[in-house]
């Protein structure tokens, strides 16, 4: 079962803000998925949080011009390895390889740029693996929308945890 996040850019301010704030992107605020058990902290001003659905074998996003961050975590059913998360993500980047690839026991992440209907995306995925479950975090941007994006990527991507 896969549960899922979609943040979608927005003005709404909900859940308890976090103690740290960033630069430019303002106070950060925890959303945690209790049934997953896995936490990733948001740029409150910039992004709304819709609700995780209960169970998905396909994951269908609604996006706000083409950003999103997509979340999805649970028991790791396929017996993926780290190397098999990151050949996954690697195939979404133009040519099969990623800019970007590093791969642990416990955290794979895969960076590049991809093509989509004459657009030049940014994709950054990254993937927490614990045991038998894991949870990944998947940011896709139009590539003219990187002067925001490249500030709440790396501002999110490493608060996603798995407990």
């Amino acid at each position: 079962m896969k549960m899922l996040l979609n943040l979608v850019m927005g003005a709404a301010l909900i859940g308890t803000p976090a103690i740290c704030g960033t630069p430019d992107l303002g106070p950060m605020v925890r959303y945690s998925n209790a049934a997953g058990g896995w936490s990733i902290d948001y740029p409150e001003r910039q992004m709304t949080p819709q609700p995780a659905s209960p169970s998905s074998e396909q994951v269908v996003i609604a996006s706000f011009r083409g950003q999103q961050v997509v979340l999805w975590g649970g028991r790791n059913v396929l017996h993926q390895t780290p190397e098999s998360f990151a050949d996954t993500a690697e195939a979404q980047c133009d040519g099969g390889r990623a800019d970007h690839r590093s791969v642990s026991p416990t955290l794979v992440e895969v960076s590049c740029l991809e093509r989509r209907d004459g657009t030049l995306y940014v994709f950054h995925q990254r993937t927490v693996i614990r045991g038998d479950r894991a949870v990944s975090a998947r940011f896709t941007y139009p590539a003219d929308r990187r002067q925001t994006w490249d500030r709440i990527v790396p501002a999110m991507a490493p608060t996603l945890t798995l407990r």
